[in-house]
């Protein structure tokens, strides 16, 4: 799948369980809606290991680390069900700093847009983007939207990297229904070169946009 077409899976997910204005999620709450998927939290050997999945033909098992804190969890969990709902009958392990394969790369972005979707969560950081340039202002928007979708503030700093290309889109103007989703890979391959949105958020509030982004290619 692309970007996109893996945005499309998850939405449609989201819609089938009901989920579009419940944020934020517990995913375990959501793992609990199977009956075929015990979640249980196991003490593993490393805090590095986020989770693993059993994935059966008939029953899975989902196993959370004990030693990691409630949003870890929360994230853990919806990784693992990304390869509950998506991946083959197999057995995964996950850590904290996943291996660059194309099915871990689906369960984190899968993951990161269930929890923290696009079409909530760009308006409001281009909001703040704005209230921080106006009025001079440094805002700690990490624990801000780490604590309104129940994750930690890694997976936030993810999420802005991950949608600059959209980020930086919408703040050109472009709509929220009309954007172009991109990943990473994609925008090498066409010579995109967006900067981590984060720049605007962290450093200086005056960065002139077209400077920055040249001649505004999309």
């Amino acid at each position: 799948m692309t970007k996109v077409e893996l945005y499309t899976f998850v939405n449609n997910l989201r819609n089938n369980l009901y989920l579009y204005d419940s944020y934020p999620l517990d995913s375990k709450i959501i793992a609990s809606y199977y009956n075929q998927l015990t979640l249980e939290e196991l003490v593993f050997s490393s805090s590095k290991i986020g989770g693993i999945l059993m994935k059966g033909e008939k029953h899975s098992i989902l196993g959370l680390n004990s030693c990691r804190d409630e949003r870890e969890q929360n994230f853990d969990c919806m990784h693992e069900l990304m390869h509950f709902w998506k991946h083959p009958i197999n057995t995964y392990t996950c850590l904290s700093i996943p291996r660059d394969t194309y099915l871990e790369w689906e369960a984190n972005e899968g993951a990161a847009e269930m929890l923290v979707p696009y079409y909530k969560f760009i308006p409001e950081v281009c909001q703040f983007y704005r209230i921080m340039n106006n009025k001079r202002l440094h805002i700690d928007y990490l624990t801000y939207f780490a604590e309104r979708y129940h994750v930690t503030q890694r997976v936030i700093q993810l999420r802005i990297k991950s949608l600059s290309y959209e980020l930086t889109q919408y703040m050109h103007g472009v709509p929220l229904n009309n954007l172009r989703i991109l990943s990473k890979k994609q925008q090498e391959r066409l010579g995109i070169n967006i900067p981590d949105f984060s720049i605007y958020l962290d450093f200086n509030y005056e960065l002139e946009w077209d400077a920055v982004i040249g001649n505004g290619r999309f």
